[in-house]
């Protein structure tokens, strides 16, 4: 079954389930509505990693799930190291962020999501896409959030919709799979995998929290995987002033507790910030010459295929922040590279959707579609019909 006969039986069975009572014109539109979110992530996908072969080589993507949630603050505090204590149904893996290493812990578990879309493997230009606005569940109120994921590209944006106290946080969890071919081979240092957020903490207690998790797997690298150092930037509004005694601000490039045996690597962080609590903060991986477990000036041989297992957390209390690109602030880039003396990678292997769609867009399509749908319907002698029932 190829990836857009898979999407389409996967949202016949979501209509099935989830609108029911809605009449079959109804339901042909929303199908209708469906593509289009499809084909609106297909227009945002341009080639990034060094391949002849493009992006995705000849494999497209191997899927991906996006779930935003509302989970509270909780046990243990300070663990003194970042914890990823919950199991991704996606995956299998314990790459979900639960707690930075300071402050409280959070529970992202499937019971606290309040919205989820699963989406079968997409060809190379495909993704998925989700955004929600307000709502939220018992441990308090969601704000607003956005992520689109291409593959080679995402991208976030999320605010929180509850009071600041540590009470309880909003949060998105995105996870794909996204395959490559690398046709000429990459040098140490010349790629890498990285994180950005920015926004604002203007009131104490304010925090924002991203992290990023990824896994190589393929025949190239030692017993068919590698795992990346985790990635973690926290920023925290704890005073009323304008100095940097105000802010609890972390960034970490996670070489032990965020990888399950993590490659060690060089990389960089470094977070900006200005007393009214603005911020824009980087951390990066670039890829040493022994990723394929050899010192032989290389660290992704020339043809290898490889798929990326990669999940990002995000979490709002109640912030603003986004990601960013982050060849948009030159003096970040400079600050993370300093850290190490690490230069910031030149070719990397995922880059930024930033900012996210508006779904202004989509919603023009809506009606738009509200007015072809009818005619389409007279002209197709019920094809709509077919494609509801899932016969191909």
């Amino acid at each position: 079954m190829n990836a857009t006969a898979s999407y389409r039986r996967g949202m016949i069975r979501f209509l099935r389930a989830t609108v029911p009572s809605l009449s079959a014109h109804t339901q042909l539109f929303l199908f209708f509505l469906s593509v289009f979110l499809f084909c609106t992530t297909s227009a945002v996908a341009v080639p990034v990693f060094n391949s002849s072969s493009g992006t995705d080589g000849i494999n497209g993507n191997g899927g991906g799930e996006i779930a935003f949630g509302v989970s509270p603050w909780g046990l243990p505090l300070d663990p003194g190291a970042p914890t990823y204590s919950v199991l991704n149904a996606f995956n299998l893996k314990n790459d979900i962020l639960t707690n930075p290493g300071i402050g409280q812990t959070a529970n992202p578990v499937m019971a606290n999501n309040t919205s989820s879309v699963i989406v079968p493997p997409w060809l190379p230009g495909g993704g998925m896409f989700l955004s929600q606005f307000g709502g939220g569940n018992a441990a308090g109120p969601f704000g607003t959030g956005k992520v689109l994921v291409t593959g080679p590209k995402f991208g976030f944006s999320l605010s929180d919709g509850g009071l600041p106290g540590g009470v309880s946080t909003s949060y998105e969890v995105m996870s794909w799979d996204a395959n490559f071919t690398d046709a000429a081979g990459s040098a140490p240092g010349s790629v890498g995998t990285f994180i950005t957020m920015a926004g604002s903490v203007p009131l104490v207690q304010d925090l924002a929290l991203v992290s990023l998790r990824t896994e190589l797997v393929g025949a190239a690298f030692p017993g068919g995987s590698a795992e990346l150092p985790g990635l973690i930037l926290a920023v925290e509004r704890i005073g009323l002033g304008n100095t940097l005694a105000d802010f609890n601000i972390l960034a970490l490039q996670d070489n032990v507790n965020g990888g399950d045996g993590a490659t060690a690597m060089p990389g960089g962080y470094a977070v900006l910030i200005d007393g009214a609590g603005n911020f824009s903060a980087l951390a990066f991986n670039a890829f040493p010459d022994n990723l394929d477990g050899a010192i032989d000036g290389v660290a992704i041989p020339a043809g290898t295929t490889f798929t990326a297992r990669v999940t990002a957390t995000v979490y709002s209390d109640p912030s603003t922040l986004e990601l960013i690109d982050p060849f948009s602030n030159p003096a970040l880039i400079s600050a993370a590279e300093a850290q190490q003396g690490t230069p910031f990678p030149t070719n990397l292997l995922f880059e930024q959707v930033a900012p996210v769609p508006e779904p202004t867009a989509l919603y023009l399509a809506m009606i738009g579609a509200l007015g072809l749908a009818p005619l389409r319907r007279r002209r197709c002698q019920g094809k709509g019909d077919m494609f509801l029932t899932g016969k191909t």
